[in-house]
């Protein structure tokens, strides 16, 4: 968790010190360590803050818990694609092998869109290993096209093999899935999209 810690740091904190009550850091780890209870609404993230102050503070040093309005405030300046790019090299590091088949699909975060707009709401490109079940790249976008499947492979293998291939795309749609089911991403209410960009690193971590 120190390693996290430390990676942690390369993240800009874009307050004026003067200001500052409640460091980047500490909220960061906050953030993660609700996240990877199943925490995901801010409320609840505050919630799991205050419940676990004295693990919190024994292990992290972090002595105050950020309300929700500070919480969220602080979510919506964050350079999310900073955020991205430091759990994705979490997740690279503490993976022997990554694999071979890579899954490309896009997921919208439903309660970002604007009623009776189309193509309003947030979309996250994701480069899946479905292998190693690892995020090795993501692209955040506002609006999409209608989906066509393409398969790119440079293998020379039997139609078998390619069919099998071809089927750890489901992979990808499983971990959008738990997005929804298991983190209710889709109800995050946080309208910012830097916000709901750094959330959704943490969901995949």
């Amino acid at each position: 968790m120190k390693k996290i810690q430390e990676k942690f740091t390369k993240i800009k904190d874009e307050r004026h010190p003067s200001y500052v009550k409640h460091k980047l850091i500490n909220v960061l780890i906050i953030t993660m360590c609700a996240i990877l209870c199943g925490i995901d609404q801010l409320e609840d993230i505050v919630s799991y803050g205050k419940n676990k102050a004295k693990f919190l503070k024994k292990a992290f040093g972090i002595k105050e818990i950020p309300s929700k309005p500070t919480l969220s405030r602080i979510l919506s300046m964050i350079d999310a694609e900073k955020v991205g790019e430091i759990i994705l090299e979490i997740m690279k590091e503490n993976v022997e092998e990554l694999g071979e088949i890579i899954a490309v699909d896009g997921k919208s975060i439903r309660s970002t869109g604007v009623k009776d707009k189309f193509n309003s709401a947030l979309q996250i490109l994701s480069a899946y290993c479905t292998e190693s079940a690892v995020i090795i790249g993501q692209k955040s976008i506002v609006q999409t096209t209608m989906e066509t499947s393409y398969y790119i492979s440079s293998l020379d293998e039997t139609p078998e093999k390619l069919l099998q291939t071809v089927r750890e795309h489901w992979k990808i749609e499983s971990m959008h899935w738990l997005l929804d089911v298991v983190f209710s991403e889709d109800e995050c209410r946080l309208k910012n999209y830097e916000g709901q960009k750094t959330l959704n690193s943490f969901r995949k971590l």
